[in-house]
């Protein structure tokens, strides 16, 4: 499943209708949680999806402001309360809260009734919402999902099933080496440079943050620099996802069939890191992010990924495996054995070769359980 996100621009009058909808949805979504969590506490029982679903004639009659919102638009709100349920018992994320009205509420629209695209206009109801197509739209779309992000930016979100294309298996593995100065370091010798857009975001943030702190709370001017500083807050989140798309993209179409990535602790490296500044990098940085980009970007081409441990890959010489003491600084390795080159370099070639190691032992394990499977 894949998601593309086309911008639309609907008008005063049409953003006020899609507030007016999705602060409907959020006490919808406020009302059923708070009878969940009072039927559960009274008597031990946990309503289910569909029971809260079969609510929604009743609460149509009740508030006729309700029809003015899709049917499957309600429906997806007992929906995503399910779902929020389950990541709870699954331990993924913390117990579900109560939703503000602040905070846009998506409507999600599963079929091509309430939502239609015409021409270069998305169609919602009676409303037809400015849109630009910057590329093609996709077919078998799932669900179509209108957002809101910082900045009153509005989103045309298409989920669609992709279909993957077989590759031929040339058994080449490129290993990626992940660090600060070049955000990726190749083993067959490329690397790109990081390009810290945070650095100018982050000291404009903080002036206008300076000038805010001195203004009342609440006040009007308070408020027109929260703006400013929401509207440099998303230009910094655009500019580094960009980037990062850039990059992964760039790699994605190489011609490997494999990748080696670290499998990296973002929080555990923060963790252990003294230095404030390198904390600051590492977090800017979203290494995290790139290996997620690389991931779903290289699976959608048919390509594997694997994830190596990274402990020791900079420190052991790719050529004899002999681990030297190095410190953070000495950007060079220099072993006995002669080798001596890049110290980022040195580590893609080991994430290179434990990347092949792990695929020549799941290749094993598969061939194994064929031969039991055959009874052989």
């Amino acid at each position: 499943m894949l998601t593309i996100k086309y911008r639309i621009y609907p008008t005063r009058k049409q953003q006020d209708l899609l507030w007016k909808h999705s602060n409907l949805l959020t006490r919808l979504y406020n009302q059923f949680l708070e009878q969940k969590i009072r039927m559960y506490k009274d008597r031990g029982i946990n309503i289910r999806r569909f029971e809260l679903q079969a609510q929604l004639p009743k609460i149509k009659e009740e508030n006729p402001e309700y029809a003015q919102i899709h049917s499957q638009v309600l429906q997806q709100v007992p929906k995503r309360l399910n779902d929020t349920y389950n990541s709870f018992f699954n331990r993924s994320f913390g117990f579900p809260k109560f939703r503000s009205s602040r905070f846009f509420f998506g409507l999600i629209y599963p079929q091509n009734t309430g939502c239609r695209i015409v021409g270069k206009k998305l169609v919602l109801g009676k409303e037809r919402i400015k849109m630009v197509q910057h590329r093609s739209i996709p077919e078998n779309i799932k669900t179509r999902t209108v957002t809101r992000t910082t900045g009153n930016k509005w989103f045309l979100c298409l989920s669609y099933e992709n279909q993957l294309v077989p590759q031929a298996n040339n058994n080449k593995i490129l290993g990626i080496d992940l660090g600060l100065k070049n955000i990726v370091y190749c083993s067959d010798g490329h690397s790109i440079k990081n390009k810290n857009h945070t650095k100018y975001f982050d000291k404009q943030i903080a002036k206008i943050q300076s000038s805010q702190s001195k203004c009342i709370k609440g006040s009007k001017l308070y408020r027109k620099h929260q703006k400013v500083i929401n509207r440099l807050y998303g230009q910094k989140t655009r500019k580094t996802k960009d980037f990062l798309h850039k990059v992964s993209h760039t790699l994605v179409h190489k011609d490997f069939d494999a990748f080696g990535l670290e499998k990296l602790e973002p929080k555990r490296m923060t963790e252990q890191t003294n230095w404030h500044g390198l904390n600051k990098s590492m977090r800017n940085s979203q290494l995290a992010l790139l290996t997620g980009f690389i991931r779903y970007k290289a699976e959608n081409e048919g390509k594997k990924v694997v994830f190596v441990n990274p402990k020791h890959t900079s420190k052991n010489c790719s050529a004899c495996g002999k681990k030297n003491e190095m410190e953070l600084w000495n950007r060079e390795i220099n072993c006995e054995c002669g080798n001596r080159m890049d110290r980022d370099y040195n580590a893609s070639l080991n994430i290179m070769n434990l990347a092949r190691n792990e695929l020549c032992r799941q290749a094993y394990s598969e061939e194994i359980r064929e031969t039991h499977t055959r009874g052989g």
